[in-house]
This record gives structure tokens, C-alpha cells and sequence, in this order.
């Protein structure tokens, strides 16, 4: 029927615009990113791989140039490196997990997860090895859509943060997973903070849109440092872990637009 046949002709009219589009965004994105680009104000380099900060500068590149806004680059890397002073005076490097890392990270997860009950795994289900470790480093610091930064006072690795992507699939691929971790003796000295807020930097850059994280409710300041950065809650879980010492543990879930 002449119905039928005009409901047919409007789903290839759509096809065929959805592959044009398609082609389009290809094309688009091709001409658009650029083999390098640089942000001195969010202490982020960004390179195509395999290139690194030393092959940028070799081959001439200008490392100061101001980096124009833009979405996803795929196939792109960032590199962190900041210091900062802490509250009681001392310095320290906020940068990449490297796979020479690998057994002092690992010994700072095992014993941040010793310290609170507020994480999501204890030290006796950690698996990995002082190797795998810096493996996993490597590999978020090669990757193009998460990272792990470190805190180093004093040669002595004191927190971990990073985040990943939420998923591949298109429809969630905007979002972020933030996680983080101190060790006690470093807490209430501004590190956390400042894991937090590079955390938030780079999201932004890579071209996320929202970041997101879930804590125990009964961490309160980390949830007080969680809120003045700009996350809002958006649910809870009441049985969201549950704890070998106090049972049942509620979670929050919050998020930030970027």
C-alpha cells in the first residue's frame, strides 16, 4: 500500500542520513585533532601516541602553546606533573604512576586499605604483585581516557587517585570513575584535595562531562571535600557494602557536571 511504501521510503531517508552523519563526524574528527597539544594552566600534556613529552620537545614542538577546548581525542595520552606546598611546609609531586612504582604503590594500597574501613577491598584480597602493579601504572599512563596519579612526599608515595572511563559504549562513554585513597599519617594536609582536583582537570581535558564516585556515609569529611569541589548526591545504596566489623554500610553516590 501507498502507506506502507512511504513509512519504507521514511526509514531509508533516515538511514542514509544517520551513515551520512556518521561520515561527517568521521571526517570532521580527522581534520580536527591535532598530532599535539599542550595546557600549561592544568599542568596536562597531551600527545598522540606513542609520542611522549621528551619526543614532543625534540622534535621542536612548542610545549607552551595554550591548548584550544575540545572533546574526545582519541588515541591521545596525558602526562600530570604539578608541586605543591602542604600544609606543614613540605613539598609534593603530584604526576603519574610509573611502572617504577609498582611496589611502592602497591605497598601504599595495601596499607591505605589497612587503615580505614571506608574502601571497597581489604589488604588480604589484593592480588597483585609488585610487577602487575607497575604494569597497571604503565598502562594508565599510556592510556588516552583514564590515568592513576601519585602523591610523593619525600620520595615516599602517600595517595593514589584516578579514573576511568564508565564504559566504551557510546551513551555512557561521557562519563568518569573517580577513585582515591591516603595514607592516614598524610590526612588533613591538602592532599587529598589536591588528587581530587587534578582528577578534575584532566577529566575535563580528556572531554568528559561528568565525573562520579561513591562513598560511605559515615565519611564525613571526605564527603565535606567531595561537596565544596562541586559534587552533588544523586542516590544512595543502604546496603551498599558490607563491612566485616560493622555489617551493612550505605553508600552515596554523587557526581559532578565538568
Amino acid at each position: 500500500s501507498s502507506e506502507i511504501s512511504n513509512s519504507y521510503i521514511a526509514y531509508l531517508i533516515i538511514r542514509i542520513w544517520n551513515i551520512f552523519r556518521g561520515v561527517i563526524w568521521e571526517i570532521g574528527k580527522r581534520l580536527y585533532f591535532q598530532p599535539w597539544q599542550a595546557d600549561i594552566h592544568y599542568h596536562i600534556i597531551w600527545l598522540r601516541q606513542p609520542a611522549h613529552g621528551a619526543a614532543a620537545r625534540s622534535a621542536g614542538l612548542d610545549l607552551s602553546a595554550k591548548r584550544p577546548q575540545k572533546q574526545f581525542r582519541y588515541g591521545e595520552i596525558m602526562k600530570y606533573f604539578k608541586t605543591i606546598t602542604l600544609k606543614d611546609g613540605r613539598k609534593c609531586t603530584l604526576r603519574n604512576g610509573e611502572e617504577k612504582d609498582g611496589q611502592a604503590v602497591l605497598a601504599n594500597f595495601i596499607l591505605a586499605h589497612e587503615q580505614t574501613d571506608y574502601l571497597l577491598s581489604y589488604p588480604d584480597e589484593s592480588t597483585m604483585t609488585a610487577e602487575q602493579e607497575g604494569r597497571f601504572l604503565q598502562e594508565k599512563t599510556d592510556s588516552d581516557n583514564g590515568i592513576e596519579i601519585l602523591a610523593e612526599v619525600d620520595g615516599t608515595v602517600a595517595g593514589l587517585a584516578g579514573f576511568d572511563a564508565a564504559g566504551g559504549r557510546e551513551k555512557i562513554r561521557h562519563r568518569a570513575d573517580f577513585g582515591i585513597s591516603v595514607d592516614r599519617q598524610y590526612w588533613k594536609l591538602g592532599i587529598g584535595t589536591a588528587l581530587m582536583n587534578a582528577c578534575i582537570e584532566c577529566a575535563r581535558a580528556a572531554g568528559y562531562e561528568q565525573i562520579e564516585l561513591s562513598v560511605v556515609a559515615e565519611n564525613e569529611p571526605a564527603i565535606s571535600m567531595y561537596e565544596k569541589a562541586g559534587f552533588v548526591e544523586f542516590g544512595r545504596n543502604p546496603r551498599g557494602f558490607k563491612s566485616r566489623f560493622t555489617g551493612y554500610q550505605e553508600l552515596v553516590y554523587m557526581r559532578m557536571e565538568l
